[in-house]
């Protein structure tokens, strides 16, 4: 009979008098964190702040925090997800995703597992069933794919989260004695979604807006440009009724109603995001100071992709990005259903509107084509998702081989998922790393709009 299992989320880096297996830092890490505890508290550097008091029944939830590996001046604070740091390289907040039962203790160590902050829903739903199925104490945390994979290298995490293949190549590079070893275990990519109503009424003269440029969307963003509240201006596909926004001026901004001269951006309220961050890395320094950071960006803003998704489908004259699951409808397979109520916009990073992008419904199933295409509401996006799984697994892009939407070099607006650990992964560290790549796993990734991987052809690891 399956055990139901309620844990006690122990704080990521509580002091431990005995080294874990397989972690010969961590003793160094507990006696160092000692050290800054006593010596802060006695010069005033340190501050700790607590609840008054604690739930003592038998289930408790603990929301803590990590410690910084590099820091002067400290926080910790137990019922708080965010550690602050005067001067941190490395930080982490985490949340328990468990509770404690006297009916069922872990025998093993507690694994700590951590990074990327677009990886987490996927990452902390997985531990939270492997966790009542084998009785195990694992804690996620998030707070960047750097910060993960500093966290492995330095013996503070055991398995870390990347979303680039860049970040564990970095790592690699980075941390040569710590023997970074990683596996894949998805990818997603992001699109912009627009509303302007059936027919783009009153929008670059009535007709049908399909694509959106690089730099108008850096327009849009940016607070010395639009404000978030942008008036379009539109250029024409070769007469044939088609529009691209290649550009926006400042609109009437917020006081005023959404309509043709006012289309509002919409990005995510709930931040550190690794999505935006994703959508920052597309509009370059518009808002590349938002990575990792809580920097709203300016326009409309929303919780989370189903935030984003429900305010662009209930509102005319808006544009925002999701993850490409979420553009189709969300808690579904990535390709398996169509556009959900908004315009999934073709993408241009130079701007050129001389080739019209063709719509996703022009080319057959099993038709690549190498190039992005627009999907209507209600218009299946298969032939867009069958571009944007080649492109996760295209290491080497180029003029007549891009990557979603047109990059030929780097990533795109594509993303590939890592998980890595310090040297080959112990017997502790195996089994959750075999049950979250497993088919009984995929829907952890599916439900939170990425690929999972059996979706995707797995690329060999830096």
């Amino acid at each position: 009979m399956r055990r139901t299992v309620i844990k006690l989320s122990k704080s990521p880096r509580a002091p431990r008098w005995a080294p874990p297996p397989r972690r010969g830092t961590r003793w160094i890490v507990t006696a160092v964190v000692l050290l800054i505890l006593i010596s802060g508290a006695s010069a005033g550097y340190l501050t700790l702040s607590s609840k008054s008091s604690q739930t003592t029944n038998n289930t408790q939830g603990i929301h803590s925090t990590l410690i910084s590996s590099t820091s002067s001046t400290t926080m910790i604070s137990t019922d708080s997800s965010n550690l602050v740091s005067s001067s941190s390289s490395f930080s982490l907040s985490s949340t328990s995703t468990s509770s404690f039962s006297s009916s069922c203790q872990s025998t093993e160590p507690g694994l700590y597992v951590g990074g990327s902050t677009t990886m987490y829903p996927a990452v902390a739903g997985a531990a939270t069933a492997f966790n009542a199925a084998e009785c195990a104490d694992i804690v996620v945390q998030q707070g960047g794919s750097g910060a993960g994979m500093e966290g492995v290298a330095e013996g503070v995490l055991d398995i870390g989260d990347a979303s680039s293949f860049s970040a564990v190549a970095s790592a690699v590079s980075e941390y040569p004695t710590a023997n970074i070893q990683a596996v894949e275990v998805g990818g997603t990519a992001l699109v912009f979604i627009s509303n302007f109503g059936a027919t783009s009424t009153g929008v670059c003269a009535g007709d049908l807006v399909v694509a959106i440029t690089q730099a108008a969307l850096q327009d849009l963003y940016n607070p010395s440009v639009a404000n978030g509240y942008g008036s379009p201006t539109c250029t024409e596909y070769r007469a044939t009724g088609d529009y691209a926004i290649t550009a926006f001026t400042a609109g009437a901004g917020s006081n005023s109603p959404l309509g043709p001269t006012n289309i509002a951006a919409v990005s995510r309220a709930d931040l550190p995001a690794g999505t935006e961050d994703m959508a920052c890395s597309y509009m370059e320094d518009v808002c590349a100071a938002t990575t990792n950071n809580v920097v709203t960006l300016p326009g409309l803003t929303e919780t989370g992709d189903p935030g984003v998704l429900s305010e662009v489908q209930d509102h005319e004259y808006t544009i925002g990005f999701t993850d490409i699951g979420f553009a189709e409808g969300s808690s579904v397979t990535p390709g398996e259903t169509t556009a959900a109520g908004v315009t999934v916009l073709a993408m241009q990073s130079n701007g050129d509107t001389t080739l019209e992008p063709d719509a996703c419904t022009t080319y057959a199933s099993t038709t690549l084509d190498g190039e992005d295409c627009y999907a209507l509401p209600g218009a299946t996006t298969h032939s867009l998702n069958a571009f944007i799984v080649a492109s996760l697994s295209n290491i080497s892009p180029s003029s007549t081989n891009a990557v979603y939407p047109d990059a030929t070099s780097g990533t795109g607006l594509t993303r590939t998922f890592w998980m890595v650990t310090a040297g080959s992964p112990t017997a502790q560290e195996q089994p959750f790393l075999t049950y979250i790549r497993s088919p009984g796993s995929e829907t952890f990734w599916t439900e939170n709009g990425f690929y999972s991987l059996y979706q995707i052809a797995p690329i060999t690891p830096p």
